[in-house]
């Protein structure tokens, strides 16, 4: 077999990579910000996805003489969770279990050394969980340790709804400082892509033609997010090496792009809990079932039951009402009533995509 990739983990999103193409303004705006005189920034990051907003404020945070305390509020999930990794990153040692969460982030505010907190994925947060209290504390630390060492928070999302949500003391304390990023054109993703897969593939395994073939999909059909290009190309240097080719052709690319959702990458269905995952699979196979789009409630448990006993879970029916409405939160599934349960993509595209990734998972 051709061995085309020889470091993957830089095609992950979840990689900082060492430049950023078209966005080192952006970086040195939101580290103007941050700069040595500034204390307690409140400062928000707003772009679409996969513009480069978490790669940008990282790039800003590492640059100044300050600890970057980073938390990815769509892996945490919690209040607690986000307040012990934030005391984690900030002592040595193990967090107590016994701990709770307002004595975690008194023992994080009065720790010594500055530090700058990063919450991304805050709207995802939200919308999930319905908790406010959180931004409301995290702009506050002040008033719970006036000597404080946080030199910024800063709050990442992709859409503004999410503050709707907030009441008039929240919405106070988060502020209004907004950096605002826009998504990424066909000319800069051929530069991204270029620069990303330089550092992935083997030398001259990516011809210009399939660089420039996969920009041109992801402007056109996926809203100009990074994300997916760095997807598709992953995918396609595992494709093109099953198939034993040489390079990546456009064939391989191909067949990746037929089997991608819009709207969920890769890094968004890791984002998911095991079972929002099968409730997900769930609603695609009751929906699949019956002509006029939509499932009903029943309909979508019987499925449920089925996918959880393959996945030797218990089925609980308050477990999966919960993740029937953090779907409906995000967006990946419609409910209109307990007999109108839909989804808004291609059912047997997802139901592939979702199989091949809860292979590979479980």
């Amino acid at each position: 077999m051709s061995k085309l990739l020889v470091q993957p983990k830089k095609l992950s999103s979840n990689y900082i990579p060492e430049k950023l193409p078209h966005r080192e303004e952006t970086v040195e705006y939101i580290r103007r910000f941050l700069l040595e005189d500034a204390y307690y920034v409140k400062l928000q990051v707003l772009g679409p996805a996969g513009s480069g907003k978490t790669s940008s404020t990282i790039h800003a945070t590492r640059r100044l003489p300050a600890k970057t305390i980073y938390l990815n509020m769509k892996m945490l999930r919690s209040q607690y969770t986000a307040y012990k990794s934030m005391l984690e990153q900030t002592i040595e040692g193990t967090v107590s279990r016994s701990l709770s969460s307002s004595e975690m982030l008194s023992l994080f505010a009065k720790s010594p050394g500055e530090k700058i907190l990063v919450i991304d994925e805050i709207d995802y947060y939200l919308l999930s969980t319905g908790d406010t209290t959180l931004v409301y504390d995290l702009t506050r630390l002040i008033e719970l340790e006036p000597n404080c060492k946080i030199r910024g928070v800063i709050f990442i999302y992709r859409s503004p709804e999410w503050k709707k949500r907030l009441d008039s003391a929240e919405k106070s304390s988060l502020g209004a400082l907004i950096v605002k990023l826009e998504r990424y054109t066909q000319e800069q993703l051929v530069d991204i892509i270029r620069y990303r897969g330089g550092g992935a593939l083997k030398p001259n395994t990516l011809p210009d033609y399939t660089l420039h073939y996969i920009a041109q999909v992801v402007d056109r059909e996926f809203n100009g997010d990074a994300r997916y290009a760095l997807d598709i190309l992953y995918f396609s240097a595992i494709m093109a090496e099953n198939r034993d080719h040489e390079r990546i052709e456009l064939d391989d690319v191909r067949e990746v792009i037929s089997q991608l959702i819009p709207h969920m990458t890769s890094e968004d269905f890791a984002a998911l809990q095991t079972t929002e995952k099968i409730v997900l699979l769930s609603v695609a196979y009751a929906v699949q079932r019956k002509e006029g789009g939509f499932a009903s409630f029943t309909e979508v448990y019987n499925s449920y039951k089925e996918l959880a006993e393959r996945f030797n879970l218990r089925p609980n029916i308050r477990s999966m009402e919960n993740a029937l409405q953090v779907l409906v939160d995000l967006g990946y599934i419609i409910d209109k009533g307990p007999k109108k349960i839909a989804i808004d993509v291609p059912v047997d595209k997802l139901i592939k995509f979702l199989e091949k990734q809860l292979a590979s998972h479980y």
